[in-house]
């Protein structure tokens, strides 16, 4: 039995357009390199929105969610990891309002980054 998703209907149909670099376009629009990155999910939810729809704009099929480094680890770094849910979540529901504000047919894919430090084998 095969099972067939509206995303793989479309990787079927030929290749799909990423967009790209988050942390780039962030610090370009004034983020400083020292602020935690996910974090602006909730401090400029505007920001990321726009980024997001500016990679939309420009023909992106497929968007990350802004959460490279929202993991409960990765935030400890910023006394976040507290926050990582809501992060999490602030971070999904803005690239899943970027799509809909669109009106084209896009995909969000969550963005899941290492741990940020090295374990013992």
């Amino acid at each position: 039995m095969t099972h067939s998703t509206p995303f793989l209907e479309a990787l079927e149909n030929g290749p799909l357009l990423c967009d790209g670099a988050t942390g780039t376009l962030l610090h370009a629009a004034g983020v400083s390199l020292d602020h935690c990155l996910d974090e602006v999910n909730l401090s400029r939810p505007e920001l990321v929105l726009h980024m997001h729809s500016e990679y939309l704009a420009a023909g992106a099929d497929v968007i990350e969610t802004n959460t490279f480094g929202a993991n409960r680890v990765k935030l400890e770094e910023h006394d976040l990891a507290h926050r990582a849910a809501e992060i999490n979540q602030a971070g999904a529901r803005l690239a899943r309002d970027a799509v809909v504000q669109s009106g084209r047919r896009a995909y969000v894919a969550g963005s899941i980054g290492p741990l940020g430090k090295g374990l013992a084998p």
